[in-house]
């Protein structure tokens, strides 16, 4: 195995070991009414004029946060020469598995609603990925 084709893995490997480290860091925090961060958020894109229920902000914010995963996915799995089939089933089942976590942390609950905007977020990081690599062959 050549140099570059061993430093793309580790590098694709390592930033995906942090995305998950992240995800879960994220799922054990509290993320009841009383949520700090839950909070903060609200409160601060109301400011910015955008009228949202915390519920909804709670469950509309895990597109980015599964954008970051599929794209993190992405790249690894292109390294690795995965087809989008397996990206996709791969990171939506990240999302499958953080979901089923979270049913046995107290404070936290398993929402299916949580799994498509996962499903969503890694659909919208896969296109991406697979645009912007057909664009840069083209050229």
């Amino acid at each position: 195995m050549n140099k570059i084709l061993y430093n793309k893995r580790f590098l694709s490997a390592a930033f995906l070991a942090v995305v998950i480290f992240m995800l879960l860091f994220l799922a054990l925090q509290p993320l009841k009414d009383n949520s700090q961060l839950g909070l903060w958020a609200w409160r601060w894109l109301k400011q910015m004029g955008v009228n949202i229920s915390l519920p909804v902000l709670r469950t509309v914010i895990h597109i980015p946060e599964y954008f970051m995963i599929g794209t993190a996915v992405f790249l690894y799995g292109r390294v690795r020469d995965w087809n989008l089939r397996k990206l996709l089933l791969v990171a939506i089942g990240i999302g499958v598995a953080e979901e089923t976590f979270k049913y046995f942390l107290p404070l936290r609950d398993f929402d299916w609603p949580d799994i498509g905007m996962d499903a969503i977020g890694v659909c919208l990081a896969v296109w991406e990925g697979h645009v912007t690599e057909r664009w840069l062959k083209r050229e």
